[in-house]
């Protein structure tokens, strides 16, 4: 509508619904960005908040699809980066009548945090690569005067100090004395 909202629970029905969806949005934000502590932070608020209200079959079902659509399109994305055998090893929940609150919980929380785990997996992966890349290229250009951090960094589309943390963890030196160090 292009209205501005608040971030507070909305009085009106119409404004309510709007509202849950982006905080289900949310939880596809942590998951695609791997944050734990997010994520179960997510869940006792969805916890504390649920345990306040009896909620009948209709509600708990409105739940698991609530939380179905984020959490599978975080899924699929996040396995998208994964091989084939890790997908037939995973899971997703399908809605079974007589499902509880607790078993919701129980079954999209874990497999939130386990995505959370492949994403920092696939993010360490990516940083060894990137650095082992980053090394190699800078043994083969050590002699060329022109060689700099700049040009470095931006050769990888990475900072300078992402560049200064690769060189140091990898060599224990700063990176004008790992350079430095390469010509003598």
């Amino acid at each position: 509508s292009g209205e501005i909202y608040p971030y507070a629970a909305p009085q009106t029905a119409a404004l309510k619904s709007t509202f849950e969806s982006v905080k289900y949005q949310y939880c596809y934000d942590l998951l695609i960005r791997g944050d734990k502590a997010g994520i179960a932070a997510f869940f006792d608020d969805l916890d504390k908040r649920l345990r306040r209200r009896a909620c009948g079959d209709q509600e708990i079902m409105q739940l698991f699809f609530s939380l179905r659509e984020p959490v599978y399109n975080a899924y699929v994305q996040i396995l998208s980066n994964e091989n084939a055998e890790t997908q037939n090893l995973m899971a997703f929940p399908e809605y079974l009548p007589g499902y509880t609150l607790e078993q919701i919980q129980k079954d999209y929380s874990s497999l939130c945090l386990f995505l959370c785990d492949m994403v920092e997996r696939n993010r360490k992966n990516y940083n060894d690569a990137n650095s082992r890349k980053i090394l190699l290229y800078i043994q083969e250009r050590f002699s060329d005067p022109e060689l700099t951090a700049v040009r470095i960094a931006e050769e990888f589309l990475v900072s300078e100090k992402y560049l200064y943390g690769v060189v140091k963890e990898a060599s224990g030196k700063t990176f004008c004395k790992y350079i430095e160090g390469l010509r003598m």
